[in-house]
């Protein structure tokens, strides 16, 4: 009987077995939505992109979207506040300079290439970059005056900030077609003395606009120059490696020919030395100070906040043109005394916008001031300095005239 039951049992799961595969229909591989593109072909990797740059002089496409080595700086760019345009300067960003038909597709907005908001440095793009040795830390490269380069040193396109920002999107270009004269060159102060042996110049988002040949040279005290390498680039990522040396300035020259612009979208020195300069000058977390009762200004005080934040597109600006009478200041208040001896102003994003005359106050109390420094500048980079002093808070006021407006990306306290 147990037997029979079980045979039973047995015949009736088979028939719902075969009912159930009666009842459906085998899936058509024809029916389902067309695959996905092949990685050849993907957005990013191969594939026309819709924002491609105009082609070179030569009617070589420079920015063709071929972005085959990605790193986390390509995600994601702050965005820069809007600012009215300036009475005979031409809107809040500097315009590219005459003939730069090679612009690159997305100038985007850079993060600061000196100490964040925060004070912590901006991200080192490609931090496996480096054949040998780590990527030194580039917080302070473009806070000096001999930092600099041939063409384009400044501007929110093309500029000299754009090779330290953490951003492939961003670059330096020489803006005119690769050639030994006149002369194209990039030189960086390192801020210290720095013991490196290789120099990588990353164009991933301009990929032909590697240099066609190269030289390498570095200095002590950036007056005499000793050559270290020569060579020619053969693709975006240019790796330039040597014996290892020790040296506070570096120097890169282009010396072959080329109807592509000379491009670097991220400038990184490998070395071995680790940290930052020793006992080198560093600059104050300005974290609050926008928010602090006697942080104010004579003009656009809502706009204080942009010289605090990190970012190059971002301003505070008087929106007039400068001049002495009224007066056009600054006041900042660090919320407790402490050493320094420099303020840097940065206005490499609006390149004609540093102050034609400035003064430089401090107090401890925001009542009694004295003044410490007097003097013009003549470049977007402003350099402050004085005797160690401590105060609480400084105050910057425009003397000069111009029918620019004064404007600070950027206001750094270095101690």
């Amino acid at each position: 009987m147990m037997a029979r039951l079980s045979t039973l049992v047995s015949a009736a799961v088979l028939a719902l077995l075969l009912g159930g595969v009666s009842g459906c229909s085998l899936i058509n591989l024809d029916d389902l939505d067309p695959p996905l593109a092949s990685s050849d072909t993907a957005a990013g990797e191969g594939g026309l992109d819709a924002t491609l740059a105009p082609p070179d002089e030569a009617g070589t496409r420079s920015d063709d979207g071929d972005s085959s080595v990605t790193t986390f700086a390509d995600s994601v760019q702050p965005d820069a506040s809007a600012s009215p345009p300036e009475t005979g300067d031409g809107g809040p960003f500097a315009a590219p300079e005459a003939g730069a038909n090679d612009a690159q597709s997305d100038s985007g907005s850079s993060t600061m290439a000196e100490a964040s908001a925060d004070g912590s440095s901006p991200p080192e793009a490609g931090a496996s970059i480096c054949s040998s040795g780590i990527p030194l830390p580039r917080a302070a490269w473009t806070a000096s005056p001999a930092t600099t380069a041939s063409d384009s040193t400044c501007g929110a396109i093309d500029g000299v900030a754009n090779m330290f920002d953490g951003l492939l999107t961003t670059r330096w270009s020489s803006n005119r077609a690769q050639a030994a004269s006149p002369a194209e060159w990039v030189e960086i102060d390192l801020g210290c003395p720095q013991t490196f042996s290789e120099v990588v110049l990353d164009g991933t988002d301009d990929t032909n606009d590697f240099p066609r040949g190269y030289s390498v040279q570095v200095s002590t005290d950036g007056s005499l120059w000793s050559p270290i390498s020569t060579g020619v680039g053969a693709s975006p990522l240019t790796q330039i490696t040597f014996p290892p040396t020790t040296a506070r300035y570096l120097k890169i020259s282009e010396t072959g020919s080329s109807g592509n612009f000379w491009s670097i979208d991220e400038l990184n020195v490998c070395g071995t030395t680790a940290g930052t300069c020793g006992a080198g000058a560093t600059a104050y977390p300005r974290t609050g100070w926008a928010t602090n009762p006697g942080t104010s200004a004579s003009d656009n005080a809502g706009a204080l906040d942009d010289m605090f934040d990190g970012l190059l597109a971002t301003r505070w600006t008087t929106n007039r043109v400068q001049a002495a009478t009224p007066p056009e200041w600054v006041e900042v208040d660090m919320g407790v005394s402490q050493p320094f001896s420099r303020v840097t102003l940065q206005d490499w994003d609006e390149c004609n916008d540093y102050p034609r005359g400035y003064t430089l106050q401090v107090s401890t109390d925001n009542a009694s001031w004295t003044q410490l420094a007097t003097g013009s500048a003549t470049t977007p980079l402003t350099t402050i300095a004085f005797s160690a002093t401590t105060a609480r808070y400084i105050k910057i006021t425009q003397t000069g005239a111009s029918t620019n407006y004064w404007s600070i990306d950027e206001l750094l306290v270095i101690h």
